[in-house]
């Protein structure tokens, strides 16, 4: 193998020209390989918070800053995660005074930087939520918050809510007024000022709620303090969950308030809206909710099927069926499935208002999965649905088609079998009671109070009253307890059968044994039957025992005694009722007037007749005014 070698002379013009300047500049601009970045030595947050904490356990004056300083400020200017790290550091220390030293130190010692000011922020911050923890924190966080501005320190958000929900918690509305009011606008943004309004109304000062939302509306669309669904959500909680409410907002004003929302693009939840249009509806309003609900559609509102039918139930009450097919559509349109609820609502009121064949028809399409109006039907049909039916069907006198819809494939319950045995005790046809008694025991379904009463009812209507006791020994038997309306039945049946002695027996037992207080509807059926028996005297008797009881007597009553009265020919005791009658603000109706004005008429005490009607028309418009106020 030869070396090459280079002769002398080429030697040294090839070192003038390694170690000339335009040469040497030649190869600096050639990228050189890339080197890997120096090491640097990394912290992650936990173990500086701990060396931190460790280095501040020493009292004040021993506190070593350099190490200090070199922890917590090893970059100038601190790093972008600085504030969360002082933060992290402050609220782990024991008590907010060595919270307040540490403040004074950052202060004393952190970098000049733009973010200096957010780290002391943060600190106060800390120190707040430390002094709520602390005895006597409402004197804590006021000093706090007052040192916090000596020293020009702003409040986070996060800070200002928590000052404000602390001065909440601690009843102190008027100091969380003006610390809200003092705030810097920059932090009033809409999560500050939804916790502002949730304190407010938790304390009953809707008015400053109201002007506070009235801001968030008046906001223009780039600020940052617009009302959100949180706004809403907040404000409509406060309104329907305290019926108290109504007297703050009427419905048109919450109405007004809810179009206001959606206008600035807060669309009221499925929820409160089932709410209000129910709340509506209840108050005959059902116009107003069908129009609200149309123009929060019209503002892009999606709603679920429950507010749907919450609108269906108010038109159905009125029986509206026009604007309920007209509902059943904008489900359709608005891609809302209709549930066995939704269908329950329609063939209830359709069978209340006697259209059993439409009712008929929505079931029918229901089981076949057929399509009603565009709706798309998928639902099964459960057994409150049958039960509704097969009642529908027993009012309108076709039992028959009852039973045959019982045999549908449903399995009956209690209230089937009920609604059968009534419907058949409507007509007679006791032989088919006979069979649904029989086919609930074999079905293993008892007998309730409901089934018990419905044929002591029957007894009463057919007089015979050995049945009406024998059903009843057999009810307290199976230990279904008697009901006033058990008690009023079987009362009833006696009295209709003229065995008004027997019937007070039963009344005394019921005072005195079965704990059932008698109502209204049973001291009137006595009153009535002892007055028909010329037993006047009782019937006064236990009138007087009636109110003893505190039970108020009312103008079937105060007739039934003034029938008894006027047979005895007793006018003293008529005046004296009379005058009773104007003192309890009971109104006389058509059936007083034609007992009074024919025997006052006759006995010459027109004059006192016209007395009479005066004071009750007096008396009716002061307890309407104090209904109205109650």
């Amino acid at each position: 193998m030869s070396i090459i070698t280079v002769p002398a002379s080429k030697h040294s013009n090839l070192l003038r020209l390694l170690t000339s300047h335009a040469f040497l500049r030649r190869l600096s601009t050639e990228r050189p390989e890339p080197q890997p970045p120096p090491q640097q030595k990394t912290r992650n947050h936990n173990s500086i918070i701990t060396e931190a904490l460790q280095l501040l356990q020493t009292p004040e004056n021993e506190w070593d800053t350099t190490q200090l300083n070199q922890l917590l400020f090893p970059d100038s200017p601190p790093s972008s995660s600085s504030p969360r790290l002082f933060y992290q550091i402050t609220r782990r220390l024991p008590s907010s005074s060595q919270a307040l030293k540490f403040l004074n130190y950052l202060r004393n010692n952190s970098p000049s930087s733009p973010d200096t000011q957010t780290l002391l922020s943060y600190t106060f911050q800390a120190i707040f939520e430390l002094s709520f923890c602390e005895p006597d924190s409402n004197a804590n966080l006021s000093r706090h918050y007052k040192t916090s501005k000596e020293l020009n320190i702003p409040l986070t958000v996060n800070a200002a809510s928590f000052l404000l929900r602390a001065y909440g918690r601690s009843e102190l509305v008027d100091e969380s007024l003006i610390l809200f009011n003092e705030l810097d606008p920059s932090v009033k943004n809409t999560y500050l000022r939804n916790v502002w309004l949730s304190v407010l109304l938790r304390h009953g000062r809707a008015e400053d709620a109201l002007k506070v939302i009235d801001e968030m509306f008046e906001s223009n669309e780039e600020s940052n303090c617009r009302p959100n669904d949180a706004t809403g959500d907040i404000l409509f909680s406060f309104l329907f969950k305290r019926e108290r409410n109504e007297e703050f907002l009427s419905e048109d004003e919450i109405v007004n308030l809810v179009l206001k929302f959606g206008e600035h693009g807060v669309l009221i939840s499925s929820f409160w809206m089932g709410r209000l249009i129910t709340r509506l509806c209840r108050n005959r309003k059902t116009n107003r909710a069908w129009d609200l609900f149309n123009e929060m559609i019209k503002l892009g509102a999606v709603f679920e099927s429950a507010t749907c039918n919450s609108l269906l139930s108010g038109l159905a009450r009125e029986g509206n069926f026009n604007r309920m097919n007209e509902l059943m559509a904008k489900m359709v349109e608005m891609d809302i499935q209709p549930t066995v609820v939704t269908f329950g609502i329609l063939i209830n009121h359709m069978c209340k208002f006697r259209r059993v064949d439409d009712a008929l028809e929505v079931l029918e399409k229901m089981s076949d999965g057929k399509e009603s109006g565009g709706i798309s039907v998928s639902v099964e049909p459960d057994v409150v649905i049958y039960n509704t039916l097969i009642d529908g069907l027993c009012k309108v006198g076709r039992q028959q088609e009852g039973l045959e819809l019982k045999e549908l494939g449903i399995r009956p319950d209690t209230v089937c079998y009920n609604t059968l045995i009534g419907g058949f005790c409507r007509v007679n046809k006791f032989h088919r009671v006979s069979e649904m008694l029989k086919e609930m025991e074999e079905a293993g379904l008892k007998p309730d109070t409901i089934t018990y009463n419905t044929l002591i009812a029957y007894a009463s209507k057919i007089g015979d009253l050995k049945f009406a006791c024998k059903v009843m020994k057999k009810m307290i038997k199976a230990g279904v307890v008697p009901t006033v309306a058990t008690y009023g039945a079987l009362i009833n049946a006696y009295c209709l059968n003229g065995n008004v002695n027997e019937a007070m027996e039963i009344f005394k037992d019921m005072k005195s044994a079965s704990k059932v207080p008698p109502n209204t509807v049973i001291y009137n059926i006595l009153i009535d039957s002892l007055c028909k028996n010329n037993k006047v005297k009782s019937a006064v008797s236990l009138m007087e025992d009636m109110e003893i009881q505190g039970v108020t007597p009312n103008t079937t009553t105060y007739n039934a005694i003034f029938k008894g009265l006027r047979d005895e020919k007793d006018l003293e005791r008529v005046f004296e009722f009379m005058d009773r009658m104007i003192e309890h603000a009971c109104n006389p109706d058509y059936i007083t007037m034609e007992i009074l004005t024919e025997w006052l008429s006759a006995v010459g005490e027109i004059e006192r007749l016209k007395i009479f009607v005066a004071g009750c028309e007096v008396s009716g418009s002061t307890a309407q005014k104090a209904s109205a106020r109650t």
